[in-house]
């Protein structure tokens, strides 16, 4: 009876875990100012500026980034290249931050 409850209770948590990290995802992509989310590229979600730029909008919750965390200059979708140009304000929130440094070509 008792393994029971432990399963049932096991795939509740991991339901609800995979639920939450697609809402998050859909909500820091909803909230930007972008021509629409682009994809994801190691671990990131990018978002389209226009004039081939791109914005970080968020963390993939199905391939989350671990370790040391390094934006590229450009990221390639559907054969284009977008310049990484922007940090969107909360990209980061679903992680415990450490030590940061930007590039000055990057605004936040």
């Amino acid at each position: 009876m008792q393994v029971k409850l432990l399963r049932k209770t096991l795939f509740m948590f991991v339901a609800l875990a995979v639920i939450l990290a697609f809402s998050f995802t859909a909500a820091v992509a909803a909230e930007t100012d972008t021509g629409g989310v682009l994809g994801s590229y190691d671990g990131l979600i990018y978002g389209d500026l226009g004039d081939e730029k791109a914005v970080v909008i968020g963390i993939d919750g199905s391939n989350p980034p671990s370790g040391l965390l390094m934006i590229p200059d450009t990221v390639d979708f559907d054969g284009a290249a977008y310049t990484v140009a922007e940090i969107g304000e909360g990209a980061f929130a679903a992680m415990a931050m450490g030590k940061s440094e930007s590039a000055n070509r990057v605004s936040h």
